[in-house]
């Protein structure tokens, strides 16, 4: 079977989500376990998001289908909040291929990355230093709340499967095993459904964007269910969890009928605590392709740059052949932080002319929500009112442009614009 990186982290976050399920969202009226995992757990994401200065975190990921490994990820990840400034490493292993080592590093001014298949460094440089979030914090989420309530129904009388071993020093060890008996219907009804529609796709529906190249699990499988969930996590006396170790066991059968035992172990650790050093990659005789980027992404650094007309092709298909038959163009007159003016037009080859849509020549002025996002409303011929929605791209001479419940009926609309130039 193969299996991409996305589809190792999206099935680790799954196994990490029925973990926490099954652990940590618990209500007590006590300080149990499950409330203490809770704790830890909120506690550490508040401090990786604000309250350490710097800090690295060591992950690794193993799969292994029927005792046989099929992919090995370990991830060096440092971060330093004082300075805005991120430095990672991956080692990715796949079976028998080649190891892909990247690089990632990124600061207020700049982003590097490298790839150990193409030796190239491609470096951009924001225009204006730039703040980013390091870590996003999972738990300051409108929807937390809800969800804790959701998971708390489907717990039942697992609230008792962790136990906390205070250490001499100060630290604690929190850890829990559920056997497959106990692991509630719900929860494998919820892993089937996950596993069965977004990591085995059947090749004969599926298409470019498909991710069925890249899973872990065979196309038409059945009988998925989990049969054994184990955590452990050691807390410093501040709550902090300084490393953790997960694992589970996921099976099902393929359209043969053979059983895959899918076991998946993720172990990390907080290391280097405030002692964290982040170098910023020496590119002196490296291969360096080189861009610049604006710096704020929601606001255009040169607005009136995008100034100018852009167009698309008006396509059909007749005879069994696709056919151009004329222009969709944009012409913007005015672009800055705020508004968006222009006009939007059609042009036929002649013979085509009854083609020729409800809105095709109206002005307009979008009201800019973002760089991406600016909405406008237009009358047509007919003085139906229409809505819409454009954005220009920043890094290359495109816009987006289309008409809300008009021309997305058409299949053939495309929404992006190309600039003219003379």
């Amino acid at each position: 079977m193969k299996i991409g990186k996305k589809a190792v982290m999206g099935i680790s976050f799954m196994v990490g989500t029925i973990m926490f399920a099954t652990t940590a969202f618990a209500e007590v009226s006590t300080k149990s376990g499950y409330e203490q995992a809770k704790d830890a757990l909120k506690y550490t994401a508040d401090s990786l998001n604000s309250k350490l200065q710097n800090y690295t975190v060591n992950t690794s990921i193993i799969v292994k289908d029927n005792g046989d490994i099929i992919s090995e990820k370990d991830y060096i990840n440092k971060y330093d909040l004082s300075k805005d400034a991120i430095e990672n490493t991956s080692t990715d292993s796949e079976g028998n291929k080649p190891k892909i080592i990247s690089h990632y590093y990124r600061d207020k001014k700049t982003v590097i990355n490298e790839v150990s298949t193409d030796n190239i460094y491609n470096v951009t440089n924001f225009t204006k230093e730039t703040k980013f979030e390091a870590f996003g914090n999972p738990f300051k989420g409108k929807q937390v709340s809800d969800v804790e309530r959701i998971i708390d129904a489907a717990v039942g009388e697992l609230k008792d499967s962790v136990v906390v071993s205070p250490k001499d020093n100060g630290t604690k060890e929190l850890s829990g095993n559920i056997s497959e008996s106990q692991i509630p219907a719900i929860a494998n009804a919820i892993v089937s459904y996950e596993v069965k529609s977004k990591y085995s796709s059947d090749n004969s529906n599926s298409n470019s964007n498909s991710n069925s190249n890249s899973s872990i699990f065979p196309n038409n499988i059945s009988d998925v269910y989990v049969k054994n969930v184990s955590g452990d996590m050691i807390l410093n006396k501040d709550g902090l969890i300084l490393s953790g170790l997960g694992s589970a066991e996921i099976t099902c059968k393929d359209k043969e009928g053979k059983v895959h035992n899918l076991n998946f172990q993720i172990v990390g650790k907080i290391v280097d605590i405030n002692t964290t050093r982040i170098n910023k990659p020496d590119l002196n005789g490296k291969k360096v392709n080189v861009s610049s980027n604006q710096a704020d992404n929601n606001k255009l650094s040169d607005p009136q740059s995008y100034v100018g007309s852009y167009k698309n092709d008006i396509v059909i298909k007749k005879d069994g052949k696709f056919q151009k038959i004329g222009e969709r163009i944009v012409d913007l007159t005015s672009v800055d932080d705020k508004k968006i003016i222009g006009r939007y037009h059609e042009e036929y080859i002649k013979g085509y002319e009854s083609y020729a849509s409800d809105i095709k020549n109206t002005n307009f002025t979008a009201s800019v929500k973002d760089a991406f996002n600016a909405n406008f409303e237009i009358t047509d011929s007919k003085g139906n009112k229409i809505k819409g929605n454009m954005g220009v791209n920043s890094n290359s001479a495109t816009i987006n442009f289309g008409f809300d419940n008009v021309q997305s009926q058409d299949s053939s609309y495309n929404y992006e614009y190309s600039r003219v130039f003379n």
